[in-house]
């Protein structure tokens, strides 16, 4: 494994301790002191060998230091109304509450449409990034810090004021050998969020309607896209995150992410008030799937076994048939999902549908 990988590793294992603090909720509340582990779950969880220290001592956790006050006072001594800070806890305090199944509604998409998966898309990366002194020396906070390698994008997407990189993670997150398949891409994750939020969409009238000529295709909340680098031809391609659902027909559909997805009961209409987007304040790459940080609904799932090629043939300007029988659209930049017998993806070739929320 290249040094480039390691680097983005520890980047990514920071930004992924605020990710999943995100979506998790503690047991007894925000404020409540970690309750202290029975003999039987110390038992179950025995010290591990090379694994970061956690800054707490091999003690009783009543007696952590920081639930004792200033000069030793205990924390449960402080004056009245003095409310208690909160204290980072341990794994063991913090439970994770599952979503809906969206199974059903990604085996419809798998079947309706043509599936890739990453190690051949990494083939396909079609926007040359920069690399090393190409992307030369910026420090906009300051001097730089001390780097081994540098990365850059492409000058379009360099210069984009409604796509802001926002999370990293790579394949040394994934898995402990920090290969992907047969491939020696070595990819490199990084999601970014829509900043242009019009609170606008393609289903509204008049001049709040995207797909109106003169709107432009920036109008739609995209929610959020993720770019894979491929670390050996150093070039890497974009994929749009998108959410499944069931539209008015009966028929199944997906719609860029949204921060209120499921309150339009199945079907997306125009009094469904989804167009904020959300943050993508952190990701994590883990085995086959990418754990999103969504800030006011946990966590999201993507699997990357599950990734729908709308332009197999590669060619933008021909539409391409579907295995159910419709075809697909990669040329119209303003329409997404299923909509008068075609599919459509705001322009891009790939979409990877949430499985789990």
């Amino acid at each position: 494994m290249g040094l480039p990988s390691r680097s983005i590793h520890l980047a990514a294992c920071a930004l992924a301790a605020g990710a999943l603090l995100t979506g998790l909720v503690p047991a007894s509340g925000a404020l409540a002191a970690p309750v202290a582990p029975t003999a039987r779950a110390a038992a179950e969880d025995p010290p591990t060998e090379d694994m970061p220290d956690d800054g707490f001592d091999d003690e009783h956790e009543g007696e952590q230091d920081d639930l004792v006050g200033p000069g030793g006072t205990a924390a449960g001594q402080r004056a009245p109304g003095v409310r208690a800070a909160p204290v980072p806890g341990r794994a063991g305090d913090f439970r994770l509450a599952a979503g809906g199944d969206l199974s059903g509604l990604v085996g419809r998409l798998d079947a309706a449409l043509p599936k890739q998966g990453l190690t051949a898309l990494m083939e396909q990366a079609n926007r040359t990034a920069g690399w090393e002194a190409a992307c030369g020396n910026t420090s906009i906070y300051g001097p730089d810090l001390a780097i081994n390698h540098r990365v850059c994008w492409a000058g379009d997407d360099l210069a984009s004021t409604e796509w802001v990189p926002q999370a990293i993670t790579g394949v040394s997150d994934a898995q402990e050998d920090e290969d992907w398949g047969t491939s020696n891409a070595e990819p490199i994750a990084v999601a970014s969020y829509d900043a242009k939020n019009p609170g606008r969409s393609d289903q509204a009238s008049g001049s709040q309607n995207c797909v109106q000529p003169a709107a432009s295709d920036a109008c739609n909340e995209k929610g959020v896209r993720v770019s894979f680098f491929n670390q050996a031809t150093q070039k890497y391609r974009h994929v749009l995150l998108v959410w499944p659902y069931v539209n008015s027909k009966n028929n199944i559909s997906f719609d860029a992410l949204h921060a209120s997805e499921g309150t339009c009961t199945g079907t997306v209409t125009p009094s469904c008030k989804a167009q904020n987007g959300i943050h993508v304040g952190g990701m994590v790459w883990y085995g086959n799937y990418l754990y999103v940080a969504d800030t006011a609904n946990g966590m999201r799932v993507f699997d990357l076994r599950k990734i729908m090629d709308l332009n197999p043939d590669n060619d933008a300007d021909r539409n391409d048939p579907t295995p159910d029988g419709l075809e697909s659209d990669v040329k119209d930049k303003k329409r997404i999902g299923r909509q008068n017998n075609v599919w459509y993806s705001f322009g891009y070739r790939y979409v990877m549908p949430q499985v789990a929320p």
